[in-house]
């Protein structure tokens, strides 16, 4: 049986026992003690796919945050001020 539990940009999903997180990219098992292997090859897939891996692996500069205008919503405007 699946349950999903989703919020606005992800979901995590539940499928015989095996949990998932789900984004607009694709989807990966959540990581465990014991699935480390596997879930290295999903989260890379889906960073890849996002356009993301050479950031998270430094072979990238991490783009700037733009510029805080009224074109960004309040999350977008957050996102950039940790």
């Amino acid at each position: 049986m699946a349950t999903t539990t989703s919020g606005s940009l992800v979901a995590f999903t539940e499928t015989d026992g095996v949990q998932y997180f789900s984004h607009r990219y694709g989807r990966c098992v959540r990581l465990t003690t014991t699935n480390f292997p596997k879930w290295d090859d999903e989260v890379t897939g889906l960073l890849i796919t996002a356009d993301q891996f050479g950031i998270v692996t430094g072979t990238e500069a991490e783009p700037e945050a733009p510029s805080i205008g009224d074109k960004f919503s309040t999350v977008d405007k957050h996102k950039y001020e940790l």
